[in-house]
């Protein structure tokens, strides 16, 4: 099982995001190093191979024995943790909890690709929290302390693995990974902008490139919890604290920032269809929350779900013709890229004005609000086989009442998965 960590980098070499099973790797190796090939100590062992059962398991989610080792293996951690003074806590702990956490990502990941019962989901998920809450406690006990150095680079590496795939956890722990990181995103600009030395700046670029797309995921993830509040899913003491989380994400990433510039340079193309989409979205459903019954005025709501309209019909069609040498990644890839296109435009048509809006206001101030893009979202959503959403969308327009708009932000909410 441990040579199914060893060879990640080999295996995952021609991946979207091969970085993030790299860093992967590398923690792996420098476990390796710290405890011995075949990993000596009892505690590490075992959290490395419920990682390693993980890994197994979404390569092969058709056989349970790779889940039952996942589970075998956690549950010996967590005796191990059981017997510990939880305030004597050091970097070793924390790995313990890390490889746990990205375990439970993966099984996730797995269960929601096979579409597992929404037990499953939810049992997998609340596991994922409980180890997030304790990897970020550990990880503020020790700020600063020596305790950490033995590790190296990956006590850093493991922070940002957790950023990249703490996102599926429950919605208290979404908003503190993303407090975390933007925090931690601010110290590293300061870093960049103070620092004189051009190799250190470059250093500290890279670095943060390689799991950028927490920012994206973040953003998302945020803005899908605001969204739910609206179907009664969420309580109401979250909505403050993720509409600022969310403003805080976008004020980053739009002051000009010369360090985010240079870390999103590095984006394929792809990825900067997602994070255009992503970025959009989050202002759409931030003015919906705050009005969502077009009291106020419309225009830059609609500007902006013209622009998710125009990039999710580029992602999508870009996704058609992309050559792969490998047809089953093609076609993974195809699916999750139309179920994002889909996604993103039905988050534009909550936003999009009804008819009776047109015939309200003066043609001279519509110069980019013409009815025939509401014809282009319904072509869109039937074209990817999205009628029922494109029926729903088109009952919200007509009517404009709470029954529709819920329907159709419950399905979107579906497609964020």
């Amino acid at each position: 099982m441990l040579q199914c960590l060893y060879t990640l980098e080999t295996r995952y070499r021609d991946r979207d995001h091969y970085a993030h099973w790299e860093i992967l790797t590398q923690i792996v190796q420098r476990i390796t190093f710290l405890y011995g090939l075949s990993i000596g100590d009892y505690a590490i062992r075992a959290a490395v191979l419920a990682c390693a059962g993980a890994v197994m398991f979404i390569e092969g989610p058709g056989h349970n024995e790779h889940e039952q080792r996942l589970d075998d293996y956690s549950a010996r951690v967590c005796q191990a943790l059981r017997r510990k003074d939880h305030t004597a806590f050091q970097a070793e702990e924390f790995f313990l909890i890390f490889f746990l956490a990205i375990a439970e990502s993966f099984r996730f990941c797995c269960y929601q690709k096979t579409n597992r019962p929404i037990s499953d989901l939810s049992r997998a998920r609340r596991d994922l929290s409980v180890h997030i809450r304790g990897s970020l406690a550990i990880i503020n006990h020790l700020a600063n302390k020596s305790d950490v150095e033995k590790y190296g680079e990956i006590w850093l590496y493991a922070q940002d693995l957790l950023m990249l795939w703490g996102v599926y956890a429950n919605p208290v722990e979404v908003v503190d990974l993303a407090s975390f990181y933007r925090q931690r995103l601010s110290k590293l600009e300061t870093c960049y902008t103070t620092s004189i030395d051009t190799a250190m700046r470059s250093q500290i670029v890279m670095a943060t490139t390689a799991t950028a797309a927490a920012f994206g995921n973040f953003l998302i993830s945020l803005s899908k919890i605001l969204l739910e509040e609206f179907t009664g899913r969420q309580l109401e003491p979250l909505r403050t604290v993720v509409t600022t989380e969310i403003k805080e994400y976008l004020d980053f990433s739009v002051r000009g920032s010369s360090f985010w510039k240079e870390v999103t340079s590095f984006h394929a193309n792809r990825d900067r269809h997602y994070e255009v989409l992503q970025l959009v979205a989050s202002k759409v459903i931030l003015y919906v929350v705050k009005e969502p019954s077009y009291s106020r005025s419309y225009l830059e709501g609609f500007l902006w779900a013209k622009e998710l309209l125009s990039v999710a019909q580029s992602l999508h069609d870009e996704s058609l013709f992309r050559i792969y040498k490998d047809l089953e990644r093609q076609a993974t890839d195809q699916i999750r890229d139309e179920r994002a296109a889909i996604m993103y435009v039905g988050v534009a048509a909550l936003v999009v004005p009804p008819t009776d809006y047109f015939q309200r206001i003066r043609p001279q101030k519509l110069p980019l609000t013409r009815p025939a893009d509401r014809g282009l979202i319904i072509r869109f959503l039937r074209s990817c086989g999205a009628s029922e959403m494109s029926g729903v969308v088109e009952q919200y327009w007509k009517t404009q009442d709470r029954i529709h708009f819920e329907r159709l932000v419950e399905m979107i909410t579906e497609f964020f998965g």
